[in-house]
């Protein structure tokens, strides 16, 4: 049996067997050549087909589209370029501050009760209270301290009249001098226990020491104390004081007198003026930092104790530095602040690193990253990526 072989990508025949018959061989060769013209003439139909006419137009519509699109690219680019304004980096020369954080407390606190026992008989304030100086906070019930009045006015009374008819005597030497000196000193202690009888009669009366505001009240009325036990805590916060912990690296800038603003972010970030009333001497053995203590005027009573406090230290030493407005400052997915730098020839902003500063009122300083004299993006950065295109709302100056 014969067989042939064909190739569609070359349709050649190869005949698997050579025939002895010579005229027989002719004709299956001439068979096979006819059979491989036919399959040629198949696949050119198959060719002129596809790429007729039509087709042709196709691909020309294709080549126009994507150059249209490349065009449109190009115009679109160049429209979103997004406006921002500029400013020119200033250097400066200003005051180091110290930034350190820490907690509002009073200016006094003074914790006060009864010089003498007793049932208490009458509370006159509650927690929370503002108390004048010298108002009224609690008595006690002084029935027995107005019998011990009596008692010693009356013994004062005797010795006295018995002093005053001995002396007559003594005077005119009728009277031996160690009998006068009996009744002297027998007058003295009546006088004594009279005086101690009346101020205990008085302290059954409990004063304010001080102006402030009544943060704790331990006993409530009809209860039994003891002499000396305190039981109101009063608190001082016309005027209060924020201890702040300095770092050691800093304390040797910071002296008493020095001015400080005072951030309270439970107050709205609002902000508050003192001065530096004490810098510690000794550091605190687990953080080695140092208590310093800035007194803040409270006449409205906004700061309490126990707020969070953030200060910044005008200290005395001078530096020169970069400042920038604190609102041109991004920040990327890592939390690291960076500013836009703007190339005014490629109109272009570039993304820098920086390192930030000290807080100048609404600017920051900036350590390490920018040089003076260069354009920055301090308006529509948030709108910015690295490289993009910008106009400038604003010339730079």
């Amino acid at each position: 049996m014969i067989t042939f072989r064909f190739n569609d990508d070359n349709p050649v025949v190869t005949p698997s067997l050579h025939l002895p018959n010579t005229n027989l061989n002719r004709v299956i060769l001439n068979q096979g050549a006819v059979f491989a013209k036919t399959k040629i003439k198949k696949q050119e139909s198959i060719f002129k087909r596809f790429f007729s006419r039509p087709m042709k137009m196709f691909c020309q519509i294709l080549l126009l589209l994507l150059a249209t699109a490349c065009a449109n690219d190009k115009i679109s680019s160049e429209a979103l370029a997004i406006p921002v304004v500029i400013q020119e980096v200033k250097s400066i020369s200003n005051y180091r501050v110290v930034s350190v954080s820490g907690s509002v407390q009073p200016y006094m606190t003074v914790n006060i009760g009864f010089m003498v026992a007793g049932k208490v008989a009458k509370v006159y304030v509650d927690e929370g209270d503002y108390v004048h100086k010298n108002d009224l906070v609690a008595t006690l019930d002084t029935l027995d301290y107005h019998y011990n009045l009596e008692i010693a006015t009356a013994a004062k009374t005797e010795a006295n009249d018995q002093y005053n008819r001995l002396k007559l005597m003594y005077d005119r030497e009728s009277l031996a001098e160690s009998d006068f000196i009996k009744v002297s000193a027998a007058r003295r202690e009546a006088n004594a226990q009279y005086e101690l009888a009346k101020r205990q009669l008085n302290d059954s009366k409990l004063i304010a020491p001080i102006t402030g505001i009544l943060a704790r009240k331990g006993v409530e009325e009809g209860e039994i104390i003891a002499k000396g036990l305190p039981l109101f805590t009063m608190v001082h916060t016309d005027t209060v004081k924020v201890n702040v912990a300095v770092p050691e690296s800093e304390i040797a800038i910071v002296a008493v007198g020095e001015m400080a603003d005072v951030v309270v972010p439970a107050l709205d970030d609002s902000v508050f003026t003192g001065r530096v009333v004490l810098v510690g001497a000794v550091a605190e053995p687990a953080s080695r930092t140092y208590t310093v203590k800035i007194s803040l005027a409270n006449p409205d009573l906004l700061l309490r104790a126990g707020m969070i406090a953030e200060a910044r230290i005008q200290t005395s030493e001078k530096i020169e530095g970069i400042v920038v407005p604190g609102l041109c400052i991004v920040r990327d997915a890592d939390n690291l602040p960076h500013i836009f730098v703007v190339d005014t020839f490629a109109h272009k902003a570039f993304k820098q690193r920086v390192v930030v500063g000290n807080l100048y009122g609404s600017e920051i300083e900036i350590t390490d990253g920018l040089k003076d004299g260069e354009l920055i993006v301090i308006g529509g950065q948030h709108k910015l990526h690295d490289g993009m295109a910008v106009e400038f709302a604003e010339a730079p100056e």
